[in-house]
């Protein structure tokens, strides 16, 4: 005896539908996708108003770099599942993350665009001014018998100074200064 088994189109595809919804198990949500997404929240804090004027630079797993404001949050979605390295680089020299950086961060099942995985930086700035101290030594016949005046990139009032002297102008910004 032969048996006969009757195909059909329509029956082919309840099968393979079945298959694929025993194969799909769809319990972890949308967390379970391919990527995820991190909230990367940066906050600066100053002992006075020198903060950092044109912000920072964001880079994840040392990649590329973006901006983000001194006190800001950003969200980088579509990552890869696994561990990230997130680092806040174009501090100012007068600026400091507190803690580590980079930070690792784990996108293992958590992370998603709606409810990304946060990691918060906490940046604290000094005040970005210093001090210069200016000695003047003359020689001659005849010095200038009211002395002179000093000044600091030509920037802010004049300082009086004798002609063998010495004066400490203070609030002069952090780097290269020109006095005269």
């Amino acid at each position: 005896m032969y048996s006969t088994t009757r195909y059909s189109p329509g029956s082919a595809f309840l099968g393979l539908a079945a298959m694929f919804a025993l194969g799909c198990d769809d319990s972890t949500g949308p967390a379970a996708g391919s990527t995820g997404a991190i909230r990367v929240n940066v906050s600066t804090t100053s002992a006075k108003i020198d903060l950092d004027p044109d912000g920072y630079s964001l880079a994840i797993d040392g990649g590329s770099s973006q901006s983000i404001a001194p006190t800001a949050s950003v969200t980088i979605p579509g990552l890869s599942r696994g561990t990230h390295l997130v680092q806040v680089d174009g501090l100012q020299p007068n600026c400091a993350v507190v803690g580590d950086n980079p930070r690792s961060v784990d996108l293992g099942s958590e992370g998603t665009a709606d409810t990304p995985v946060l990691v918060s930086f906490a940046v604290y700035c000094v005040a970005n001014t210093g001090s210069v101290r200016v000695t003047v030594e003359t020689s001659g016949l005849d010095p200038d018998p009211d002395g002179y005046v000093v000044s600091v990139d030509n920037a802010g009032p004049s300082v009086p100074i004798a002609v063998n002297g010495s004066q400490v102008i203070t609030g002069a910004r952090v780097g290269e200064r020109r006095v005269g």
